[in-house]
């Protein structure tokens, strides 16, 4: 990643975990997380739109691109906000259809996935 797009990025988002709120210092690549993945045959045409960057620390960075839903789920129990990822995820994943009607990227419904990871907890 760029330093200039790095330094956007961190400074938009305060110095903090945009999920935990606690204060990065010194951000390697691994705190910088693509929301939308810029993989081949994903998301390509956002991997350096700041937008589609967020800061966080790096174990909520490997959660979000290994991780299982309920990994989120612990975290959203223990006051963690993936909501505001998941959120962020949504709006981009609508701009880039928009911009990019056939690219033919599933979309992953986090808000339905964590709905039923909590149905099956409390069943």
């Amino acid at each position: 990643m760029k330093k200039e797009i790095a330094e956007q990025v961190y400074e938009r988002d305060n110095g903090r975990c945009i999920v935990t709120g606690y204060d990065i210092y010194n951000p390697t690549s691994s705190n910088f997380a693509h929301v939308l993945p810029k993989g081949k045959n994903k998301f390509y045409h956002f991997a350096e739109n700041v937008s589609n960057i967020v800061l966080v620390h790096y174990n909520i960075h490997h959660i979000y691109d290994h991780g299982t839903i309920e990994q989120i789920w612990n975290g959203i129990q223990s006051g963690q906000d993936w909501f505001c990822l998941i959120k962020k995820y949504n709006e981009l994943y609508e701009e880039y259809s928009e911009l990019y009607p056939n690219h033919g990227v599933g979309f992953k419904d986090y808000y339905q996935m964590i709905n039923d990871y909590d149905e099956k907890c409390k069943g």
